[in-house]
């Protein structure tokens, strides 16, 4: 059964037609990485096929965080830098 929304229906990307199963990628695979943010800081690194995700997260505040994730690959050279925080 794939996901499903806070009013307990499917979720449209991974809702299948009536009589049929429609199997979810995302709970067959492994994580992605693991995530330790105790000591404020982790670095994960992630093979995707031809290309490599390396990726810093940074705990900057009691609510806030960024991420930064370089990827690189053939096809790839990116720098995606990311901050969040907690809503209130």
């Amino acid at each position: 059964m794939g996901r499903r929304g806070a009013s307990g229906e499917p979720h449209p990307a991974t809702a299948a037609p009536p009589g049929r199963h429609r199997r979810d990628p995302l709970r067959r695979r492994p994580p992605f990485h693991d995530l330790d943010l105790r000591t404020g800081r982790w670095r994960a690194v992630h093979p995707c096929a031809a290309d490599r995700y390396e990726g810093e997260f940074t705990v900057t505040g009691a609510d806030t965080w960024q991420l930064e994730w370089r990827v690189g690959g053939p096809a790839k050279d990116q720098l995606l830098r990311s901050a969040y925080r907690r809503l209130t």
